[in-house]
């Protein structure tokens, strides 16, 4: 399975996905392997991210325990339904 991790939230049931981000490090601008979103800007990045977050299908959602500050933590899978990755991928990992 091929996907973008993005970025960190703790409870699923309160998400905004107003408040979704894309790291620096996945934008298609950095250096490195990583995988990183389609677009020339942060905004641009996000505004793909967002997107997909309402108008796609989520394919899992697992429950990864607690974090180091004891808070619970999940990860998401979301399809896209298109590429929305610079190296072709279509899935988006929330964690």
């Amino acid at each position: 399975m091929s996907y973008l991790i993005l970025f960190t939230f703790r409870n699923v049931d309160k998400f905004n996905i107003e408040d979704a981000y894309v790291k620096p490090k996945h934008l298609s601008t950095p250096k490195g392997n990583g995988a990183k979103f389609l677009g020339n800007s942060k905004g641009a990045a996000e505004q793909i991210l967002k997107d997909s977050m309402k108008s796609r299908t989520v394919q899992s959602i697992t429950d990864n325990g607690l974090t180091k500050m004891g808070k619970q933590s999940y990860s998401v899978i979301i399809d896209a339904g298109k590429t929305i990755g610079t190296q072709g991928k279509n899935l988006i990992k929330v964690v």
